[in-house]
């Protein structure tokens, strides 16, 4: 059995993918015999008395001076003199890599990376010089997807390589740890709560950044609302991006689309291999915004936003940040899970662990086709791809989804099974276990 140090910018209770990620790594490994203590940020988001305490604190690992990561080599440093350790987990790439780099001849170390941080490292000379150091004296590179992996692998398009021998490299995929434990009480509750009572219900959680695609899923809300009136797109979460979405949001007006989604974004529909569904449900054609405006009168004002007939306020609920207890309730009274990232630079999503969390109340997802988007959702099985840059095309996927219960009950059963067969931790930490107890 190993004893394994873990250092990390991101560990829960913070929120996030990359928290949860190493979250549940440290307890499958631990479950499994082996010693793991970690060193992790200790910001003002520690302070969760429903979470265990760490074995040891770092303090705020980076500092205020250049170079940040030297107070982060200065605290490990000090673990080291007083802990033998047989491996080192580094949970980026940069800054935290470089103190592994230091302290190779003291231990060595094992890197993960998650998509983002080894695209954000080519941004200039002395950072790809640095990660090609780092990752080329690794005794293991961990990529949370093939995506990551590749993106390490052809590095080598901008004239850096920046691993030769490929086999140091797996994929250990993140698994989600949420309890499907919820009341169905509690699920009603809320949906009074927000107004949803009668609605169909789409959901996307998770921080609102500009890669998300929130703004995607409201451009596309006029269409959608035009065939299936009932609907009501939920956003829960928070970010430096909400103040835009909520003016978009402010500043709409139901009109009538250009071009139907049947004759945009062919190619973002939904075929069932298990049903032969082929063609896709159509969508209808236009039948008139003021008829559908008439069926959706109902809705509480003032709940998503303040009223008005002609926009898209009463069809939106910004609901802020929603806790660990909460998110349970939220996926399972959503009907549709949407995530339409799209890469923004080196800004991408590398996996997309939220998407096994809806999985597992057996709600199918879109999400957009980019980053590591598609290894977690199999288009036509488990949710849709679509053109994360097409609203149109999210817009005919979406309302064929809403339309088509049974198309929707099966997708979503489809992503339950395969979440529950393959990303469970035990399965996913077998692969990191060999490999680092090989030579």
């Amino acid at each position: 059995m190993k004893k394994i140090l873990l250092i990390t910018l991101e560990y829960p209770p913070q929120h996030g993918g990359v928290a949860s990620y190493y979250g549940g790594l440290v307890e499958e490994l631990k479950r499994q015999g082996h010693g793991v203590d970690v060193v992790a940020d200790d910001g003002p988001h520690w302070h969760n008395p429903s979470h265990p305490p760490l074995t040891l604190r770092g303090g705020e690992l980076l500092g205020w001076v250049w170079p940040r990561w030297f107070k982060t080599y200065r605290t490990v440093r000090r673990v080291l003199k007083k802990q033998k350790y047989d491996l080192l987990f580094v949970g980026h790439v940069l800054p935290l890599g470089t103190v592994a780099y230091l302290l190779r001849k003291r231990v060595p170390y094992v890197v993960f990376t998650h998509g983002m941080d080894v695209l954000m490292a080519q941004k200039s000379w002395r950072k790809r010089w640095l990660t090609k150091k780092i990752l080329s004296h690794a005794k293991l590179i961990v990529a949370n997807s093939e995506f990551t992996k590749r993106c390490i692998e052809n590095a080598r398009l901008q004239k850096f390589t920046i691993v030769s021998n490929r086999n140091r490299m797996i994929v250990v995929y993140p698994c989600p740890e949420i309890s499907t434990d919820v009341k169905t009480e509690d699920v009603e509750l809320l949906r009074r709560k927000l107004g949803l009572v009668g609605k169909r219900v789409i959901l996307t959680l998770g921080r609102v950044v500009e890669r998300k695609g929130h703004d995607l899923v409201i451009k596309a809300l006029p269409e959608i609302l035009q065939h299936v009136p009932e609907v009501v797109y939920v956003v829960a979460g928070d970010g430096p991006d909400l103040g835009r979405l909520q003016r978009m949001v402010a500043e709409s007006a139901l009109q009538t689309p250009s071009n139907s989604p049947s004759e945009r974004g062919r190619n973002d529909s939904i075929s069932s291999p298990a049903r032969g569904i082929s063609p896709p449900v159509p969508i209808l054609e236009n039948r008139g915004s003021s008829a559908a405006a008439g069926t959706r009168g109902g809705d509480q004002e003032g709940v998503g936003g303040r009223g008005g007939s002609g926009g898209l306020q009463p069809y939106v609920r910004f609901v802020g940040v929603v806790s660990d207890e909460e998110r349970a309730a939220y996926f399972a009274l959503c009907d549709l899970f949407v995530m339409p990232s799209r890469q923004i630079g080196a800004d991408v999503e590398g996996f997309g662990i939220v998407f096994l969390e809806a999985a597992m109340f057996g709600k199918p997802s879109i999400g957009g086709r980019s980053g590591g988007i598609p290894e977690a959702i199999l288009d036509g099985k488990t949710g849709a791809l679509v053109d994360p840059n097409d609203p149109a095309a999210f817009a005919r996927v979406a309302v064929q989804l809403l339309r088509d219960d049974a198309l929707r009950y099966e997708l979503g059963q489809n992503a339950k099974a395969r979440v529950v067969h393959e990303f469970r931790w035990e399965r996913q930490i077998e692969k990191l276990i060999r490999s680092i107890s090989s030579p």
